[in-house]
Formats: C-alpha cells, structure tokens, sequence
C-alpha cells in the first residue's frame, strides 16, 4: 500500500497537471492574465494563511513560541528573500506562463 506522503505528491501533480490544461483553455477566451494571477494569488495566499493560523493553534495549545514555525522571522534577509522569490520570479512566472498560454 503506499503511504501517505506518495498519494498526496502523486494527487498534487495531478492537479498541478489540470490546473495547467483548464488555465490553456480558460486563457484562449481571452481572459486578462495578469488579473487572473491576481486573483490565483490572492487565493492562494488565503489559504496558507488557514494553514499557518492551523499550525498557530497547535503550537499555542502545546505551549510552544509562535517563532518554531520559521526561525527566521526576526531576520530582514529572510523576509527579502521570501518577498523576492514571491513577487519577483514567482508572479512574473504565473504571468508569462497565462500570457504564453493565451495562444
């Protein structure tokens, strides 16, 4: 039987695999990408912020610091790298894939 950990990457890329196909089809209506990375943004941000309020509530309940989810939080270079790699390659990336897909 396989364990948990293979069936949740195979089921991410499975729908890695039909986000990419419906985003092809959604993209030839002509939709305006950088609005629909947007809003993929903002959905996505939303849900990991549920994830890290989740995993808040555990530490708070077994009476751990809040700082055992990252480390680094206090640290500026941390914060500049996770805002580079969000905003610089991550969304041009979203962007130019929606736009290449338009075709």
């Amino acid at each position: 039987f396989p364990r948990l950990g293979d069936v949740l990457c195979l089921l991410g890329a499975l729908s890695w695999s039909l986000y990419i196909v419906r985003l092809s089809k959604f993209m030839q209506t002509g939709a305006d990408a950088t609005r629909l990375q947007a809003w993929k943004t903002v959905i996505l941000a939303g849900m990991y912020g549920l994830w890290c309020a989740y995993d808040a509530l555990q530490l708070s309940a077994a009476a751990l610091p809040l700082s055992t989810l990252w480390p680094g939080v206090g640290l500026g270079v941390a914060w500049a790298v996770l805002l580079y790699s969000a905003l610089g390659p991550g969304a041009v990336a979203d962007v130019l894939q929606s736009k290449g897909q338009e075709k």
